[in-house]
């Protein structure tokens, strides 16, 4: 279970453009926003059930994530352009 704040920083690559987003809920919530380097929400999202999407990116995110007893996963990581 998952109670309270966290904030990380992903720094993607030249090849990577997007993040892929991964949430499974089970119980409790969780909500997650990103900012780009300047600063910009590029994502914001309340109340999140289970979803997977991507989410354009470039250079430097900043994820926030604010979880109220959520019970489940999550999982963010860059994608690269793929072959």
């Amino acid at each position: 279970m998952l109670d309270g704040k966290m904030k990380h920083t992903i720094r993607l690559e030249d090849e990577q453009k997007s993040l892929h987003v991964e949430v499974v809920t089970e119980d409790g919530s969780i909500s997650i926003e990103m900012k780009d380097k300047d600063g910009n929400s590029i994502f914001n999202k309340d109340n999140i059930q289970t979803l997977s999407l991507d989410v354009a990116a470039s250079e430097k995110v900043v994820v926030y994530i604010d979880a109220d007893e959520h019970k489940g996963s999550f999982n963010i990581k860059a994608n690269g352009t793929g072959f």
